[in-house]
């Protein structure tokens, strides 16, 4: 998801992306909609495509998320018992 809302941000297509990655752009779109799970090498690619952007940065995600033009609407996350995303 991630992806796709840096993509956005960027205001860049997915074909951008795969050109400046050299990822196909069915595969950018996989990732977006979370129906693969990268490799470490190829998320690198990808923040290379997205300006060189810093791991840190991506996974902090943008400042301005709503103003997307196309805003998440809901979002399902596995939360534990407190209400905190369950990474296990």
């Amino acid at each position: 998801m991630l992806i796709l809302i840096w993509r956005k941000q960027l205001c860049l297509t997915q074909s951008d992306l795969s050109v400046r990655t050299g990822i196909l752009q069915s595969y950018i779109s996989n990732l977006e909609t979370g129906s693969v799970d990268p490799r470490l090498s190829t998320l690198y690619r990808v923040l290379q495509g997205l300006d060189n952007m810093p791991f840190v940065t991506f996974f902090e995600g943008p400042e301005g998320i709503v103003t997307l033009e196309y805003p998440i609407t809901s979002l399902s996350l596995p939360l534990d018992d407190d209400h905190n995303i369950n990474f296990h």
